[in-house]
């Protein structure tokens, strides 16, 4: 019996399954470069559908990378080069890890923040912090960013990945 994509241990009838992936495609607006989910989104613009027969919500860039290149492994998540979180065009994805969709991220400067920095302006600023010469407030005046962000930065919270 077929599984439901990204959920092995729901079985569905092939009926379903057929069903399910015409509505997949469905929802499909196919470009010269993304191919654009227009069904429903999540807030931050993924993709979803219901699965068969009621069925859990799937996302739908899951389940076009299930379709084309088969099961994803455990403890992967599928990242988008395109960095459009509506796109299902499987050449727009690649498998890795949640450490790894970071330093993507991270590498293209577009780290999803209340705290808007470059890697450049990030290393600065744990250069130049010296506790009781520079302090925190001054470095968040520079940078245009708040105290807290200078706080996560310096305690290793955030922009983990930046060495």
């Amino acid at each position: 019996m077929p599984k439901l994509p990204t959920y092995d241990s729901i079985e569905i009838t092939e009926a379903q399954l057929a069903s399910f992936w015409k509505r997949f495609w469905n929802q499909i607006e196919k470009t010269e470069d993304c191919w654009l989910w227009i069904g429903a989104k999540t807030k931050a613009g993924y993709g979803v559908m219901y699965g068969a027969a009621h069925k859990p919500t799937i996302y739908a860039h899951r389940a076009s990378f299930e379709l084309h290149n088969g099961p994803i492994e455990k403890g992967k998540m599928i990242c988008h080069k395109c960095d459009n979180p509506g796109c299902v065009n499987p050449d727009h994805f690649f498998l890795g890890t949640h450490l790894d969709n970071t330093r993507d991220m991270d590498k293209k400067g577009r780290r999803r923040s209340v705290c808007r920095l470059t890697p450049e302006q990030v290393r600065e600023i744990r250069q130049n912090y010296v506790p009781w010469v520079i302090s925190r407030s001054v470095l968040a005046k520079r940078y245009g960013v708040s105290v807290g962000c200078i706080d996560g930065i310096l305690i290793g919270k955030s922009w983990k990945t930046l060495v």
